[in-house]
C-alpha cells in the first residue's frame, strides 16, 4: 500500500514539472511580409508619425485646448 501512495507522489511531482516546462518553437526564416513590416518601422519618419499621434491621443489637451 506504500509503494502505491508513493509512486502516486513521485507521478504528481513528473507532471508538474513537464507543465511548468515551456514549449520550445522550432527556428524559422521570417516571411516577405515581416521583413517589410520591420523595415517600415525602422523608418525614422514612420516611428516620429506613430510616437505623435500616440501623444495626441493620451494626452489631447496639448494639442487642442
Amino acid at each position: 500500500m506504500a509503494d502505491g501512495s508513493g509512486k502516486a507522489v513521485e507521478n504528481g511531482s513528473l507532471n508538474s514539472a513537464e507543465a511548468e516546462k515551456p514549449q520550445i518553437e522550432p527556428i524559422r526564416l521570417p516571411s516577405v511580409e515581416e521583413i517589410r513590416g520591420q523595415d517600415i518601422w525602422n523608418n525614422c519618419a514612420v516611428r516620429s508619425v506613430v510616437s505623435g499621434v500616440m501623444g495626441m491621443a493620451f494626452n489631447p489637451h496639448l494639442f487642442f485646448p
